[in-house]
């Protein structure tokens, strides 16, 4: 055997080696895709306020989407990729309701700091008031167009049921207009040791 073969057999003996000892380290536990879909054909507005109640949540629905998850899955992760727009110096808020046999609840665990009626601010903006303000939709001072918005929802759940997946948003002041448009939405289910862990939640 040529020295080259054997450095080049032995560097790749160590390569494989050094996999399998770092796999099981880093192996995570795998996400399986429950539903993935878009809008990009229309806005979603509101100008009402969130509500506290998951059965009574105000704002306005902007899309529903109703999946069967196994019972191998205890934990949701529920994201919305969307571009949203603020008139007025409002601020935008999205909030998710899931109702399943269990009832109906909002997607934040109780408690966890999201105000009003757990719904999650996004795009807190200035109020009117001239030039340091927004105006690149046209509408005048405070009128902030096609700013990104992500959030993703981290939900314990019992598999073996059917989701129903609500997505919401509403605005703070209910007196100005909010918009979200080009969404994407994504639900994933996996199986964990401990559920939202960072929320206090456990099996």
């Amino acid at each position: 055997m040529k020295w080259f073969n054997f450095v080049t057999i032995g560097c790749a003996a160590a390569a494989i080696g050094l996999l399998a000892f770092a796999t099981p380290s880093q192996a995570g536990k795998p996400w399986f895709s429950v539903m993935a879909d878009q809008d990009f054909t229309g806005e979603c507005v509101t100008s009402a306020t969130a509500g506290a109640l998951a059965t009574a949540p105000g704002g306005v629905s902007c899309y529903t989407t109703t999946q069967f998850v196994s019972g191998s899955a205890n934990v949701l992760r529920i994201t919305w990729s969307t571009a949203g727009d603020t008139h007025g110096g409002e601020a935008l808020q999205l909030g998710c309701v899931i109702t399943d046999s269990t009832g109906t609840r909002f997607c934040n665990p109780p408690g966890s700091g999201a105000a009003p009626g757990t719904y999650i601010t996004k795009n807190k903006l200035p109020a009117g008031g001239g030039a340091t303000n927004c105006n690149d939709g046209g509408g005048g001072d405070a009128d902030c167009h096609d700013n990104s918005i992500e959030h993703t929802w981290c939900v314990p759940i019992k598999g073996d049921d059917v989701f129903t997946i609500d997505f919401r948003i509403a605005s703070s002041g209910g007196s100005d207009d909010v918009w979200v448009e080009a969404s994407n939405f994504y639900v994933d289910s996996t199986k964990m040791a401990t559920q939202c862990d960072g929320d206090g939640i456990v099996n």
